[in-house]
């Protein structure tokens, strides 16, 4: 028997060996990507092919047995202080000088899907996001569409407010924007802007209540 499979067999060994990965990895010197922030990566697999690449995971947070791929250079991925990005989550950029900024007191439960593609894109979530599971963001189509030869669907930012709740099975689209206090309903594609204080449903997704608000207070 190896000795990874003989700490893995060991609970209290294999966890304690998880931090000691992730502490060796904050302060080994890496030429594709800097690792800052005071936060852990717990199980994650990184995966970086490039240069000048940053990862900035803030006091009090963490990602949790999720996948980070970047390929490219000058990305950024900036997650807040006091953030739970649940299991199972995938982060993938390709190209060049891409932002991803996740605002303080966020929360992921699991399967959420962040896509930037191209080049030059942002995709920021605000303070307080609450994201269900199974949720599709992306900043790029990953495909061209032309019409009469010339490209229809360029990259574009994808800007989330503050206290937004997304719920399960949803997909927000390149090139929208979303104001504060808003609920996307479960199975809903948002594919235009939204405007604040209002839930939205659908595919694709409009305004099905107005003036509305949420808490995190757990109903059972």
């Amino acid at each position: 028997m190896t000795i990874k499979r003989i700490v893995k067999s060991i609970p209290v060994l294999y966890k304690w060996s998880i931090y000691l990965r992730d502490f060796i990895n904050l302060i080994r010197p890496n030429s594709k990507y800097k690792f800052s922030g005071g936060g852990v990566c717990y199980k994650t697999k990184i995966r970086v092919r490039g240069d000048n690449n940053s990862i900035i995971v803030g006091l009090g947070s963490s990602i949790r047995e999720s996948s980070i791929v970047i390929n490219g250079n000058n990305n950024l991925i900036e997650v807040g202080e006091n953030c739970h990005i649940g299991r199972y989550t995938d982060i993938l950029i390709e190209g060049n000088n891409h932002l991803l900024k996740i605002g303080a007191n966020s929360t992921f439960t699991e399967y959420v899907h962040l896509c930037l593609q191209e080049h030059n894109t942002k995709m920021i979530l605000g303070v307080d996001s609450m994201l269900s599971n199974h949720i599709i963001i992306r900043t790029s189509d990953s495909h061209p569409i032309y019409k009469d030869g010339c490209r229809i669907n360029y990259a574009a930012d994808v800007i989330v407010g503050n206290h937004v709740w997304v719920c399960p099975n949803s997909t927000i689209m390149k090139g929208v924007s979303i104001g504060d206090n808003v609920i996307i309903a479960s199975n809903a594609m948002v594919t235009s802007n939204v405007e604040s204080n209002v839930m939205i449903g659908g595919i694709p997704a409009k305004v099905i209540n107005r003036n509305c608000q949420w808490t995190r207070e757990i109903l059972w």
